[in-house]
């Protein structure tokens, strides 16, 4: 019987494939410990029939025989040549070395803090050209790649096995791309104190509490840290990190469960803050927002308004007037200052305005500014926001008594519910649902400014008691 002449050719290339063609052959993790390929080789993710070599930037079959024949080519050779003549940062002692590496250290702290790294490699050159005076600086060897590595070998935070207390936040920059922000305060043996440091930046695209966790898991698990040595986490209150049924902590706490939570005081302040002002007439919030926006863009109005304010403050130049914001926490009680420190010059201007111009908004803001009622109101809210805004402040310096803090807000909250609760219920403690304990109205205490205004204004007959009791 006579084999076809197709059946031939497919029994030749069957013969040349060989013995391996009947191996599945994969990617070896004992060849990351093996001297030849340990420098150079790297898993590709996703294919575990390739290698990757870092040096060369390229991928390679997954064979030992073709990895041994890489290793021999005169390009990795060359690319092996660099690295070989390059010192370990592992085994340089930075903070006790020569000026030199102290100076290296200095400038790649000070890109880590202000700068691109990118931009090292032009600052470096500079040191070097245009400061012969130094010799530090000219024998000097830092560019990007040396600055990366000492960063984050030398620099990072030196955790190791400590145990640590987690501070995470999230922010979307103004590329509109999400980040979580990473940092850590835990006890350093280097200097022999406690520090919070910051750790990383990790881009996000979904917000859930399960993404969130998962993406701090892996994060840890590619530095190198135990997730379980952290004992603490600080948050913002977000009910998608804090929440108390489905969160980033209670998905912790399921690995950890002696887990603590800690919520940002300041958070909570500027929260009761917010929800406060809600309370007031809307009109309060749009006066400050649309006169902001009114100069905002404008140089033609703002040049109009300098005359103004000049003409009755004797030639002085105004303060610039702060919006409101949603994440600056002290963006309110600075804005309601700077606006009634120049309520007439901006009363005068919008008088102006509406005249002299067929737009709406300067007609609405113009009669808003000459209702004495939203002037009450914002000095009304001025002592109270700068309570608040003096207790932020002390809940944010870097060195406090921790007693001392306590005490302040204890005094603070008491100092607020005198204001309007009856003596005999003046404590921490109380069911403000109850109408019985509330002050009547002519004994509330509006602050010393409000009242000084009320008298000043009824004496002029600009507010009737009527108008005084709906601001009440």
């Amino acid at each position: 019987m006579v084999t076809p002449s197709g059946d031939n050719n497919i029994d030749k290339s069957a013969n040349k494939m060989g013995k391996w063609a009947k191996y599945n052959k994969g990617f070896q993790h004992s060849w990351l410990k093996d001297p030849i390929f340990e420098k150079w080789i790297e898993e590709v993710k996703g294919d575990a029939n390739k290698a990757y070599c870092k040096l060369c930037k390229s991928e390679l079959r997954a064979h030992k025989a073709d990895l041994k024949k890489h290793s021999d080519s005169v390009k990795h050779k060359q690319n092996m040549s660099k690295i070989s003549s390059k010192q370990n940062l592992k085994t340089m002692d930075y903070f006790t070395g020569d000026k030199v590496t102290r100076l290296e250290l200095q400038v790649s702290a000070y890109i880590a803090c202000h700068s691109s790294i990118r931009s090292i490699d032009h600052l470096c050159d500079i040191l070097k050209k245009d400061m012969p005076c130094s010799s530090s600086s000219e024998n000097i060897r830092l560019h990007r790649t040396k600055c990366t590595a000492i960063i984050k070998k030398v620099l990072s935070p030196d955790i190791k096995d400590s145990a640590f207390s987690l501070i995470i936040d999230e922010s979307t920059d103004i590329a509109c791309i999400k980040h979580l922000c990473v940092c850590v305060r835990y006890y350093s043996s280097l200097h022999n104190k406690i520090v919070s440091q910051f750790l990383g930046l990790i881009p996000v695209t979904s917000t859930t509490a399960e993404a969130l966790h998962q993406h701090i898991k892996d994060y840890f698990q590619e530095i190198g840290v135990d997730l379980n040595k952290c004992f603490a986490i600080a948050t913002d209150g977000a009910q998608n990190l804090c929440g108390c049924h489905h969160s980033v902590y209670m998905l912790m706490k399921k690995d950890i469960p002696n887990l603590i939570l800690l919520k940002c005081t300041c958070h909570s302040l500027n929260l009761a803050c917010s929800h406060a002002s809600e309370e007031m007439p809307s009109c309060i919030d749009y006066i400050l927002r649309e006169t902001y926006n009114w100069f905002h863009r404008s140089a033609l109005r703002r040049e109009d308004y300098m005359k103004i304010y000049k003409l009755i403050h004797d030639g002085k130049d105004p303060l610039q007037l702060i919006p409101l914001s949603g994440t600056r926490w002290l963006a309110r009680s600075n804005s309601v200052k700077r606006f009634l420190d120049q309520w007439d010059a901006l009363k005068t201007h919008f008088q102006f305005a509406a005249s002299s111009c067929d737009k709406y908004v300067s007609r609405e803001l113009y009669s808003m500014y000459s209702d004495h009622k939203n002037e009450l109101y914002l000095t009304f809210l001025r002592p109270i926001l700068n309570d608040f805004e003096r207790i932020n402040l002390l809940f944010q310096r870097e060195e406090a008594d921790h007693c001392s803090l306590l005490r302040e807000l204890e005094c603070f909250t008491l100092v607020m519910v005198r204001r309007v609760l009856l003596s005999n219920y003046v404590k921490l403690e109380v069911d403000l649902n109850m109408s019985s304990i509330f002050l009547p109205l002519k004994n509330v205490d509006f602050g010393y400014e409000f009242t000084s205004l009320v008298s000043s204004k009824k004496q002029a007959n600009l507010i009737s008691e009527q108008e005084l009791h709906d601001v009440k």
